[in-house]
């Protein structure tokens, strides 16, 4: 019956066209799983740099206070010098 094989040729055809599409599904989809991959690894890499700057951002914000106390500590030293020796350490 030629009804039947044309029939039978159509289905065939609708096979064809949707196996093909589900490889080109599944090829999405494992891009797209590679893709979130290393999207991922690069977000822990930037987490990682963030962590690293603000590590370095926060010892800078101390920096101001550590000069203070530096100026400090080296007027307590020149004055305990200046008690032992009676000049200060800068004038010897």
């Amino acid at each position: 019956h030629p009804d039947r094989l044309k029939r039978r040729h159509e289905l065939h055809e609708m096979v064809e066209k949707a196996r093909v599409n589900l490889v080109e599904l599944l090829n999405k989809e494992n891009n797209a799983a590679e893709n979130l991959k290393d999207l991922d690894k690069r977000i822990r890499e930037i987490n990682l740099d963030i962590s690293e700057k603000s590590k370095t951002f926060q010892v800078l914000q101390m920096l101001p206070e550590l000069q203070r106390r530096r100026t400090e500590w080296a007027k307590a030293i020149n004055t305990r010098a200046t008690r032992k020796t009676g000049t200060p350490t800068t004038q010897r």
